[in-house]
């Protein structure tokens, strides 16, 4: 403790006689000094870089209006996804005979939120070829850069619980609470998990053999799979995948 509280002051003591232009000031203190605060102010510099470039980034996406309690609409009897066709005040607008819709309704209430047109196959494999793509440069991607927008899903999600769980009742029929402990709750909690432990649970992993086969090496290597699709119920956990 001596020795640290020697190599502080003891230059700001020379420096001090230096400003005074005293002597017995050294100048190899004092250039020790400056070399110290220098570092400091580096190392201070780039931590804050290092922070800035690990924060979550903030972003905004508004709730569709029938997240709202107050929401009406109308209600369907005997409510399915293809309601629009014996209810014709269900069809949108601009309605194209020859595609398919799909109507979609509270199931809690069957209260019309909206018919959508279905996409035909086209389109699926338009949507499929454009998310390949993207995938592509995102495999390429570090684990800071993908920690970094999981974070800022994460910093999303926590300011928005309320709009968020209101969406899954109006889309699922669940009660409020069911949404905050089965999606919100569970949807963080991945997330953080994924942001502490994530890089190392997809390190490559050496497996070990033994004396007959020492001269060859076994690991699990793990790499994006890509894009997949899966057939799942209609309640699904969509953040499961």
């Amino acid at each position: 403790m001596h020795s640290f509280f020697y190599v502080i002051f003891h230059p700001l003591q020379t420096l001090n006689l230096w400003l005074e232009n005293d002597p017995n000031a050294s100048i190899f203190d004092v250039l020790y000094l400056l070399t110290v605060f220098s570092a400091f102010g580096i190392w201070l510099v780039f931590d804050r870089y290092q922070k800035a470039r690990n924060n979550a980034v903030p972003f905004r996406h508004n709730a569709p209006e029938a997240a709202d309690p107050e929401w009406r609409s109308l209600q369907i009897h005997n409510a399915n996804l293809r309601s629009h066709l014996t209810e014709p005040e269900l069809l949108p607008h601009h309605f194209m005979g020859e595609r398919e819709y799909i109507t979609c309704y509270d199931p809690a209430n069957s209260l019309h939120i909206k018919t959508v047109i279905a996409d035909n196959d086209r389109e699926i494999r338009a949507k499929i070829l454009r998310a390949r793509d993207a995938q592509v440069s995102w495999a390429q991607t570090t684990f800071a850069q993908r920690r970094r927008v999981m974070r800022s899903l994460l910093k999303w999600l926590v300011e928005n619980q309320q709009e968020c769980a209101r969406v899954a009742c109006r889309d699922t029929g669940k009660t409020l609470l069911d949404a905050a402990l089965g999606e919100i709750l569970c949807t963080c909690s991945k997330l953080e998990w994924l942001i502490n432990h994530g890089e190392r649970a997809l390190q490559t992993e050496t497996r070990y053999s033994n004396l007959l086969m020492s001269y060859k090496k076994s690991q699990v290597v793990y790499e994006p799979k890509g894009v997949v699709s899966a057939i799942v119920s209609w309640n699904y956990r969509k953040h499961s995948l």
